[in-house]
């Protein structure tokens, strides 16, 4: 079985090794690397900054609520392995479901190893990485790919549900939360849970696995949907209290606040992956979840924190991974 394009990139497969070695060969030189790192950091920051500098004036107002309490942001970097643990657990039960390797270790590490590239832009990298790594291991680039194609569906539908799910919630509403009436985000929810049974959710995967050409037949059941959900449930909502966390360091705000940040770091997420694949977007995270956050918070002071949040995202990025996957060995 084979797929020769990747319905979410459109790119060929068969161009993954090509990339891969590419890759390779362009960081190994220092120059390239620096300046890919200057594109990303401004790119990203661009228009981040922009709301900041705009609105400086009133950032200045909450001078005495930006004193940042350091231990604060230690604290939210020692609590990142919360939402990689259930990320990387979540993909050990995709391709042991797609009958790839069935060993957590190999599964977590290569998952691991497979984040580091994940800020450079587009998202073909930390696949390319993914394919070679599985690859090593004798799993087919299609199996990665459809295991991948999978995590991203699962990732952003479960991200719009947390999303959904903090709207209902009254504290959510009484402070002026950026989002949708419970009502409208109850109304929402119907389509997605409807999604997300297992004729409708197989029947859309199926679709995508034609657009493919993938040959082969994948049903997942119910337990499996739920299992899956679940974890990446839990991964979104690890997430949202490392932001609330950080953002502690900035702005005060009442535990009653954490469901609405939860959301927000999780639609903001979700938007971001499919800007990611869809559109290559940078930064698209990042203003989003500024303006979901503005409504607990003033704007630029929401601004900071996602911003600090993507440094704090690319530093535990890199270290943790690296950390577990030395203790996976």
């Amino acid at each position: 079985m084979s797929i020769r394009t990747h319905p979410i990139i459109a790119w060929p497969v068969g161009k993954i090794k090509q990339i891969w070695a590419w890759t390779n060969e362009i960081l190994q030189k220092p120059r390239i690397r620096r300046l890919l790192t200057i594109f990303v950091v401004v790119l990203s920051f661009a228009f981040m900054g922009y709301f900041v500098f705009r609105n400086w004036q009133q950032l200045e107002q909450y001078r005495q609520h930006l004193q940042a309490y350091y231990p604060l942001l230690f604290l939210a970097f020692l609590l990142y392995p919360t939402g990689l643990v259930p990320n990387a657990v979540g993909w050990h039960n995709i391709m042991r479901r797609l009958d790839g390797l069935r060993s957590f270790r190999l599964n977590a590490r290569i998952y691991c190893y497979s984040c580091l590239p994940r800020r450079i832009p587009g998202s073909v990298w930390h696949i390319a990485g993914r394919a070679y790594l599985n690859r090593e291991q004798g799993v087919p680039h299609s199996l990665t790919l459809l295991g991948t194609l999978l995590e991203w569906i699962l990732l952003v539908v479960s991200g719009l549900l947390v999303f959904l799910l903090s709207h209902l919630s009254p504290q959510a509403r009484s402070m002026d939360a950026q989002g949708f009436r419970p009502s409208v985000a109850l109304l929402l929810l119907v389509p997605l849970v409807v999604l997300l049974l297992p004729p409708v959710f197989n029947r859309l995967l199926g679709y995508l696995l034609r657009k493919a050409d993938y040959e082969g037949q994948i049903a997942l059941s119910a337990p499996d949907l739920l299992v899956l959900i679940t974890i990446y449930v839990v991964a979104w909502i690890a997430g949202g209290i490392v932001l609330y966390t950080l953002i502690l360091a900035l702005y005060p705000l009442s535990p009653a606040q954490l469901p609405a940040v939860i959301g927000a770091w999780a639609g903001a997420g979700a938007v971001g992956l499919v800007a990611a694949y869809l559109l290559q977007g940078l930064g698209i995270n990042e203003v989003t979840l500024a303006i979901l956050l503005s409504g607990m918070m003033p704007l630029p002071i929401a601004a900071v924190a996602a911003i600090l949040m993507r440094i704090l995202l690319t530093i535990s990025e890199v270290a943790w991974p690296l950390l577990w996957a030395r203790f996976l060995r």
